[in-house]
């Protein structure tokens, strides 16, 4: 996948979390959210492929359920969601998000817009991961080894 053409996505693995765009800018407050996720993986001894992969599920369904919901006007955004397991030097790695090229613009069109989508709107992607990283803990945690 070239950086170029993603528009908008997330990584997380063992390793960590981290967050990716296109413009390579950084959502503001989402340093924090990263760093206090990362802290609490790290308290893992190992990461677990599969809570990985349910977590990114949770993710992607709280999008379509909880607003501000996904924005859709061809549906174009909404099924250019990806998500992509890959395994690098020992570690689980997922990298999920929108590959539509306008994903990150449509993301931080914050005031006033006129959305086809009733209940949708901008920072969908990142709400969705700020309101549940309890619960996205939970999933990872369930399916990984806890140092004691």
């Amino acid at each position: 996948m070239a950086r170029s053409r993603m528009g908008h996505i997330r990584r997380l693995s063992r390793a960590g979390l981290s967050s990716t765009t296109a413009s390579s800018r950084k959502f503001r407050g989402m340093d924090r959210v990263m760093r206090n996720l990362n802290m609490e993986l790290d308290k893992m001894k190992r990461g677990s492929a599969q809570g990985l992969l349910d977590a990114v599920a949770f993710i992607h369904a709280d999008t379509e359920k909880t607003p501000p919901l996904t924005p859709v006007d061809t549906g174009n955004l909404r099924s250019s969601w990806s998500t992509r397991f890959f395994r690098k030097n020992k570690k689980s790695v997922v990298i999920f998000g929108y590959s539509a090229k306008y994903a990150l613009f449509v993301h931080e069109m914050i005031g006033p817009v006129n959305w086809t989508r009733k209940n949708s709107g901008a920072k969908w992607f990142e709400y969705a991961i700020k309101r549940n990283v309890d619960r996205i803990l939970v999933i990872i945690a369930g399916r990984a080894k806890i140092k004691g």
